[in-house]
């Protein structure tokens, strides 16, 4: 592998995201007045966000093992995040 260091710190960025869609789920049970619940999509923004958060701890442990398929999938990881991250803003927008 090229990078090592890129395997763990992509799984760690990884776990980040889950942590803080986890964070936000315990936030809305337990005082839902700091969250919005009423905009249309927060469900949909935070399953989208776990859905790429765990894509990037499965490209972090694939280049960890060094396959091929780490190596390939990492660059779609790294634009599906950023896709993630426009549609937020998006719906933040709103």
């Amino acid at each position: 592998m090229d990078n090592p260091n890129k395997a763990y710190w992509t799984a760690a960025f990884g776990w980040l995201n889950i942590a803080v869609v986890a964070l936000v789920i315990v936030l809305a049970i337990v005082a839902p007045s700091y969250i919005n619940a009423s905009q249309p999509g927060i469900v949909f923004t935070l399953a989208l966000q776990l859905v790429v958060s765990a894509g990037l701890v499965f490209v972090g442990q694939q280049l960890r093992a060094g396959t091929d398929l780490g190596h390939k999938v990492y660059p779609a990881a790294l634009v599906a995040y950023g896709l993630f991250l426009l549609m937020a803003a998006r719906w933040l927008a709103n």
